[in-house]
């Protein structure tokens, strides 16, 4: 995830698009690189397939590439990647089964140090996973997007197609959902 400040990453990201706009295949890739993992990141947590998560943001990618060379507009590119992946990831689960939350727990990577660490990582890691599994998909949706990928909520607003007010109460219910259902696996 981009440590850069805010103001300053908004503001190299309206550079690198307008600059993408007018041909500059560079700007374009300072783009992918600062935000291709986030983006792969969100949609392997989706899929849990590192092959379609890969594909899926090759396409993510793509398609926002195409969109911004059309000369169209984007006002934040960060929240358009996510929003693209989200669609593009809709489109995949129409498409295919989806796979448990409990099967990404498996396979998703621990950077615990110790195999105590990462025994015990492991077992908060599924008692999220599975508590989230039970959350309303679009609070779970909200609190992934705000807590995992730490976008705003005017981010997640755009992501979503809700006001940001609106995304405050998601991601507020979304919390004290999870925090019920996590009282009751203890």
């Amino acid at each position: 995830m981009s440590k850069k400040p805010s103001i300053i990453r908004k503001t190299q990201d309206t550079f690198f698009v307008i600059r993408t706009k007018i041909g500059s295949r560079e700007s374009y890739g300072k783009i992918y690189d600062r935000y291709f993992q986030d983006i792969y990141a969100y949609i392997y947590f989706r899929t849990s397939h590192q092959e379609t998560a890969e594909d899926i943001a090759a396409e993510t990618f793509f398609k926002v590439w195409e969109y911004i060379k059309k000369g169209k507009l984007v006002k934040n590119v960060r929240a358009f990647l996510y929003e693209t992946a989200r669609n593009l990831t809709a489109d995949h689960h129409r498409k295919r089964k989806v796979v448990s939350l409990n099967e990404v727990s498996e396979t998703f990577p621990s950077k615990a140090q110790s195999p105590y660490e990462t025994t015990i990582e492991r077992d908060r890691r599924e008692r999220l996973y599975k508590a989230l599994k039970e959350v309303k998909e679009e609070h779970q949706e909200a609190v992934t997007l705000r807590y995992i990928h730490e976008l705003s909520y005017k981010e997640i607003g755009v992501v979503l197609g809700k006001r940001s007010g609106a995304v405050r109460i998601l991601v507020f219910r979304g919390l004290k959902e999870l925090k019920r259902i996590l009282g009751h696996l203890s």
